[in-house]
């Protein structure tokens, strides 16, 4: 019999390369948050997290991420992150720029 030999794989391809992880603690504190509009707050979370590496701690996505995966507009996904940095889920990273924004997603 012949032994079936697979593809090599290559790390943060194939399967389990679109993967985040939410904790409860993150989703209790995005419904406590004081908005105007909840839905746009949530979906910009959950679009930065997706962004994040395999920590899930920095995200280079940002604005132009909501805009393209979303398809929220980008004052109303800049608005959101200024509130999720406001309730300090999030935070600008020392890196971080006018043109490539970074963000270091908060301990809770």
């Amino acid at each position: 019999m012949e032994a079936v030999q697979g593809e090599k794989r290559v790390r943060g391809r194939g399967r389990g390369s679109r993967f985040l992880a939410l904790s409860h603690a993150a989703l209790d504190r995005l419904w406590s948050i004081p908005t105007t509009n909840r839905l746009n707050l949530a979906l910009t979370y959950i679009t930065l997290l997706a962004g994040t590496g395999s920590d899930h701690r920095l995200s280079k996505w940002s604005a132009k991420a909501c805009e393209q995966y979303l398809g929220l507009g980008k004052p109303r996904a800049k608005a959101a992150i200024d509130e999720l940095i406001a309730a300090n889920l999030i935070r600008r990273s020392d890196r971080s720029t006018m043109l490539a924004p970074q963000y270091e997603f908060l301990e809770l």
